[in-house]
């Protein structure tokens, strides 16, 4: 363990160090109200474009508020893309990559706005991003460095004056940050050294700046003896965003100490409480990090998880540091309505080279969530268009160009961008269930489906119908197959490994995924219905004989009379002829029939009865909470009360929708498998 005394020490070293070396100070009281920051003083400010003041991006000292003293500096938008003020406060003339810099400033963002700052890396403005605060309307501040985020946030009160404080140990790259005197989080820059900070009006954004102190020691040089890590970058490795599901997750471990890291104590808190646990066997040299994989797994809940890791000890021993021990990180999940479906349409074509971007972000939603959403690539032209779903796709209100992701009919969002409103709207009660029957299809090619739309709610007249066929794996042996590539060579970013393939990408190297094959919308303007009636579409289709079996999906979509998706359903041809054909029909709700299960919940055996009026054949359907036919069972013909008992055994515990079919209609009640 480190001498307490040697420590406090080496504390009072660093705090006699910085007050020996202020080198500004200023509360913005000697200024004129409506004055120009630079044009007071350009010796410690100028703008972004120029080191003179009054130019357009300085900032005016305004009496609007003030933390202290009745003056202060406005930086507030005024231009939908954000600006004209953007002010930076020099931080020693120079690049400062050794020793201490010590800044800080009382900060006001005004409620319902915005703030944003950064440390610029070097003197010429736009070199570099060494560390960017986005501070939001909400009372979070998100933080980065060099375009990368941090787990970490910080929280502030909007509407109130508080501290802002950055200690920056620039030998070890240590950036320790205090709110209102208080150390919340130690960050390490992406980029070398440490110059300035830029105050801008980045869109939305009204804040005030008060009481600016900045002491810096260019020779002070901080060296930490034995052990001394931090934790940076606590994020989710394994997992999806859905309540109920495990996560795993993995953190940057790295070591400013003199001595290798061998072993450490950590404490995960989260939803299944605090475990601590050692992690041996490590090998981590000074000046070097490392990310470690946590073992433990987090069950997620439904909204913001909130999960926190602590290191405890390093070789056994407490390090110096403790603000540098605990990273936190919130992790969102939803709890989907039962049988609910999210589509994903996504304008595409080998022809755009930036559709690459399209596949990559499908490939993160598929398969991991393909029990909650449907992707399908809708192609633009090229071989695998199909022209009345590219024309539908195109032709939707907000979409303007490749690569576009339509998200249940509702916006039009990057493919970057669609897995968050796809997990908002998975929340939502569906109207109907949808359960996809076929026949095999016969020696033309030609399979019979049916889709059974089983009402949850009442609807009004004008729903509508959408058939599709999708399939994967496909690929193509001529030069239109080939997929135009803006991120080769690197200069655009990485994408999934695009940026080490060509541009073009040859056909040969190609595979294209959920690729739309047929579209048919001709069922529309449907009529209204009643909770718990059923109705059956029934469709025919011409499967290309190029087209493999086991990689085709069918697709049924059921949009609301706004054109909005209701639900969606996806299956494969296998199970879809195993669940079987449905002749089209308008099945009756059964009213008096007195249905009851019982045992319910149950984990083995239950009984459902009711009473059947008119002689009639009778089965029993099992419907799970995704819309998926699990159990059918026939009971022959009945009459009478009739009690019919089901095996549930084996099933996975949740909801499930018990439909019973009689000649006359149907009747429907909810079963819990425990």
């Amino acid at each position: 363990m480190v001498n307490k005394f040697l420590q406090l020490l080496f504390v009072l070293f660093i705090c006699a160090s910085m007050q020996a070396q202020v080198t500004y100070s200023d509360d913005f009281e000697a200024y004129n109200a409506g004055s120009t920051v630079v044009t007071n003083n350009s010796t410690n400010w100028r703008t972004w474009g120029s080191t003179t003041g009054g130019a357009a991006d300085d900032a005016y000292i305004t009496e609007e508020a003030a933390a202290s003293g009745t003056k202060s500096i406005k930086i507030e938008a005024t231009v939908a893309d954000g600006g004209p003020e953007d002010l930076i406060l020099k931080l020693n003339n120079a690049n400062v990559n050794k020793g201490l810099v010590d800044v800080s400033f009382n900060l006001l963002v005004v409620k319902g706005k915005s703030g944003y700052f950064n440390f610029q890396s070097t003197t010429t403005p736009g070199t570099g991003w060494a560390m960017e605060f986005f501070i939001n309307n909400d009372g979070t501040i998100d933080v980065s460095s060099n375009s990368k985020a941090f787990s970490n946030q910080l929280t502030y009160t909007p509407d109130k004056w508080f501290n802002f404080r950055a200690v920056i140990d620039a030998t070890n790259n240590l950036w320790q940050i205090y709110i209102d005197g208080e150390c919340k989080a130690t960050y390490r820059s992406g980029l070398a050294s440490v110059a300035s900070i830029d105050f801008f009006a980045a869109s939305g954004s009204k804040y005030y700046i008060d009481d600016v102190v900045l002491n810096t020691d260019p020779a002070a040089n901080t060296a930490f003896e034995g052990v001394e890590a931090g934790l940076m970058n606590f994020n989710a490795t394994q997992g999806i965003q859905i309540a109920g599901t495990d996560i795993k997750t993995s953190v940057l471990l790295y070591n400013v100490g003199k001595d290798t890291i061998t072993s450490i104590e950590y404490t995960l808190s989260g939803n299944n409480g605090t475990e601590t646990e050692e992690l041996t066997g490590l090998n981590i040299a000074p000046k070097k990090s490392f990310t470690i994989d946590i073992p433990n797994e987090v069950t997620l809940a439904d909204g913001n998880n909130s999960i926190t890791l602590t290191l405890n000890k390093v070789n056994g021993k407490d390090d110096e540091l403790t603000c540098n021990n605990t990273v936190e990180a919130s992790f969102s999940a939803v709890k989907p309505a039962d049988h609910r479906k999210v589509l994903l349409e996504e304008g595409t074509g080998t022809w755009c080279g930036w559709c690459p971007r399209g596949a990559v972000f499908l490939k993160a939603i598929s398969p991991a969530y393909d029990d909650y959403m449907i992707p399908i690539a809708v192609h633009n032209g090229d071989p695998m268009v199909v022209k009345t779903y590219d024309n539908e796709v195109t032709s939707f209100s907000g979409f303007t160009g490749f690569p576009g992701m339509i998200v249940d009919r509702r916006i039009v969002v990057d493919p970057s961008a669609a897995l968050a409103p796809g997990l908002t709207y998975l929340r939502e009660t569906p109207d109907a269930t949808l359960s996809i029957g076929a026949k095999e299809p016969d020696a033309d090619g030609n399979m019979e489906i049916s889709v059974s739309v089983d009402y949850l709610q009442a609807t009004p007249k004008g729903y509508s119908m959408i058939l599709t066929i999708v399939e994967d794996q496909v690929k193509g042996t001529t030069a239109q197959y080939n997929q135009a590539n803006y991120y080769s060579g690197g200069n655009s970013g990485a994408m999934g490994g695009y940026e080490t393939l060509p541009n073009p990408v040859p056909a040969a190297q190609m595979v294209y995924e959920h690729v739309a094959r047929t579209h048919d919308h001709a069922v529309k303007n449907m009529a209204a219905t009643e909770v718990g009636e059923k109705v059956v579409k029934n469709y025919t289709v011409k499967l290309d004989p190029t087209w493999k079996k086991d990689d085709i999906k069918i697709v049924a979509v059921l949009l609301n009379s706004s054109n909005q998706v209701s639900n969606a359903n996806d299956e494969s041809i296998e199970d879809a002829v195993e669940n079987g054909f449905v002749t089209s029909s308008t099945e009756k709700i059964l009213v008096n029939t007195n249905i009851n299960i019982y045992p319910n919940p149950t984990g083995d055996q239950t009984s459902v009865s009711l009473n059947v009026q008119n002689p009639s054949n009778v089965s029993a359907t099992l419907i799970d909470a995704l819309g998926r036919v699990v159990l059918t069972k026939d009971f022959g013909k009945q009459q009478g009360t009739v009690r019919m008992n089901l095996d549930v055994k084996g099933f996975a515990p949740g909801a499930y929708t018990v439909l019973i079919r009689t000649q006359d209609g149907i009747a429907t009640s909810k079963l819990i498998i425990k």
